[in-house]
């Protein structure tokens, strides 16, 4: 009877649960009652008197948008405490001075406490079943805080029938909305008492986790490995996202088969470091081989007119460097996240460092995004970057725009030196085209960094735990689109130059060494443009396209980037052989001695076509009229030179 009773409540504070006139305190008069009655008719996560998790999120989630909430709240929080549970629900308090609720906590027995910027040392340094507390920097912006914690876990113990996890210690939920949330600092510190320990004889792992909504099972990613505080008896973590959270435990032995190492850096990761450090390398070796050759043979040192398209590799190679910066920044943060927990023969101890560092995924995981109800398209999942991330990112992305500018400059600079050989093109107008390129990667920064200022906007985001990249919702408008414009820009020089070789493939060009050695610089560097411009195209897409096209894209992101340093030791054989083609100038400064002029001069090779020759003797010429007087004309070669008397002679 007893039970039937208990029944027919939970379906009343159901229906009070799920009616929209009832107004935040009702509903959370109604949640509190509602777990006291389950947890005492002992209802089951399989019982259909029994609200699932992922429906009381929302509903905690829900009372942040009351109307009442915002309006008519009579101080800064509404607490609701049981002996089953503890409920809040709190405006951040907005004056400097005042003590700032941080918190919830429960001790089996006793009940729930509200945690404060005054009592945190106290509430932490004390025996406790649960706690939960977040820090003062994640409560910038915000306008709600709502925290519930349900002591007995029983209800809920057959949540996750898939993962082989089982529940062991209270349920929290911690929820933090508003217009202007700040998702960018939010940390979270979980404390839980094992309430349902596994058999003594069982060797089990015990990890901090959040319920996915989306699986239906317990997952650990985006949190630390639980440590075992022995003063207490209890298990210690931090969290960097918001949802529903628990303390779980997982057999060793099926833990083979459940871990899975997607956070570490792949086979793909590593080449892309590689390649890109051996297209550093690269550089750096053509740099110290110049040099060299500079102290050791000053005639055969390229000048820096040949190495023009060189230049352009620069940017590259130091976007490169902050790229890979960036990436181990992120991942060092993420893989410290877990530490070690304290030596010695613990029960039931949380994995260490080397079992759990390689365990976040935070791409994959797909948490509940319906508790916001403020912003319909965010996801909880949302891993903030730190400002030393923010500050990598944007150098990257200047460098990214600018590196393209540069390229696309270099390239139609050597265009027009293909297909202009006199006079050549000026170095005044690739100057102006950089520095173009150099003020469009600030502006392009400059507007990125000012969206990124206002907290509301999430911007920017970590990407599987190894790079802090642009949200998958504005990153085709700062990244594709650029891209695209300066990948046509290049494809449209490729497509004249195609041309320009086909008009004049018949035409004899007066210097034809000179002239491939041009085209074969202009090509080099417009196909450098091109794969850069693919690489980076596909680079940013694999990250928010589906696994098996990710991979693909990856792999194309990996060559393009390594060809990079295929592209520089190509354009320095070009330098250098275009160096050796041409001749050293006869023409002697004004102060050289004759010795040395002629010690200089080297003797003209006899089939050499562009040695001057001496014209023949005119033989046979007959002393006659000039208009009589003829010789063969291959024996003639008649050469003027125009004086600056002649002028005065003929008009005399």
């Amino acid at each position: 009877m007893q039970l039937t009773l208990n029944g027919l409540m939970v379906l009343v504070l159901q229906e009070s649960l799920h009616n929209n006139s009832s107004n935040y305190t009702e509903k959370a008069d109604a949640l509190a009652i509602y777990v006291t009655s389950i947890t005492n008719s002992n209802a089951t996560s399989n019982s259909n008197n029994t609200l699932t998790i992922k429906q009381i999120n929302e509903i905690v989630g829900s009372l942040k948008n009351d109307k009442y909430l915002v309006d008519d709240l009579t101080g800064d929080s509404y607490t609701v405490n049981t002996n089953d549970a503890i409920l809040i629900i709190t405006r951040p308090n907005r004056e400097p001075n005042g003590t700032l609720i941080i918190g919830a906590a429960f001790q089996d027995d006793i009940g729930g406490r509200v945690v404060n910027t005054s009592n945190r040392n106290n509430v932490t340094n004390s025996s406790l079943s649960t706690a939960v507390i977040v820090t003062i920097e994640s409560l910038n912006y915000v306008k709600s805080f709502n925290v519930f914690i349900i002591n007995d876990p029983t209800p809920f113990q057959d949540v996750d029938n898939t993962s082989n996890r089982t529940l062991s210690s209270s349920i929290v939920f911690a929820i933090i909305q508003g217009a202007d949330m700040n998702r960018r600092n939010i940390t979270i510190d979980l404390f839980f008492q094992v309430l349902k320990p596994p058999k003594p004889t069982e060797d089990v792992t015990y990890f901090c986790s959040f319920y996915d909504t989306n699986t239906l099972q317990w997952n650990e990613f985006g949190c630390t490995a639980p440590i075992y505080n022995t003063k207490f008896d209890r298990y210690e973590c931090r969290c960097y996202h918001l949802t529903s959270f628990a303390l779980v435990w997982l057999p060793k032995s099926s833990k083979t088969s459940q871990r899975t190492s997607r956070a570490e850096l792949n086979d793909q990761d590593n080449a892309s470091i590689a390649f890109q450090v051996i297209s550093i390398s690269c550089f750096i070796a053509v740099v110290i081989h110049g040099i060299a050759i500079h102290f050791i043979n000053p005639q055969k040192f390229i000048k820096l007119r040949l190495l023009i398209p060189l230049i352009s590799c620069v940017v590259t190679m130091i976007l490169f460097i902050f790229y890979i910066a960036l990436g181990l920044t992120v991942y060092s943060r993420f893989s410290q996240l877990n530490t070690t927990s304290p030596s010695g023969n613990l029960p039931n101890r949380g994995r260490s460092f080397n079992e759990n560092s390689n365990e976040i995924n935070l791409l994959e995981t797909k948490l509940n995004s319906q508790t916001d109800s403020s912003s319909g398209n965010s996801s909880l999942s949302h891993i903030p970057c730190l400002p030393n991330e923010h500050a990598l990112m944007f150098i990257v992305f200047f460098f990214i725009i600018f590196m393209f500018g540069v390229k696309t400059s270099f390239g139609y600079y050597n265009y027009r030196h293909y297909v202009q050989l006199y006079p050549p093109p000026s170095l005044r107008n690739l100057s102006i085209t950089i520095g173009i390129s150099f003020l469009t990667g600030i502006i392009y920064m400059a507007i990125a960094a000012g969206i990124n200022s206002n907290p509301s906007n999430e911007f920017s985001e970590i990407y599987l735990g190894k790079i802090c990249w642009f949200n998958r919702t504005v990153i085709h408008y700062f990244l594709t689109i650029p891209i695209c414009l300066f990948l046509a820009t290049s494809i449209f020089l490729i497509i004249w130059v195609a041309k320009r070789m086909i008009t004049h493939a018949n035409e004899t060009v007066s210097d034809i060494v000179r002239h491939n050695r041009r085209k074969q610089c202009l090509i080099v560097v417009l196909i450098s443009c091109v794969t850069q411009g693919l690489g980076w195209l596909f680079g940013p897409l694999m990250l928010i396209a589906d696994p098996k096209s990710g991979e693909a894209l990856g792999w194309l992101f990996v060559i393009f980037n390594g060809l990079e340093g295929v592209w520089i030791i190509i354009l320095y054989i070009i330098a250098r052989n275009e160096h050796i083609d041409e001749k050293p100038s006869l023409r002697p400064e004004s102060d050289t001695p004759l010795d040395e002029i002629r010690d200089r001069t080297s003797e003209p090779e006899t089939d050499d076509p562009n040695t001057d020759r001496r014209p023949p003797q005119l033989q046979y010429l007959r002393s006659d009229t000039p208009r009589h007087s003829y010789t063969d004309l291959s024996e003639v070669n008649i050469c003027h030179r125009v004086y600056p008397d002649d002028n005065d002679e003929k008009q005399t």
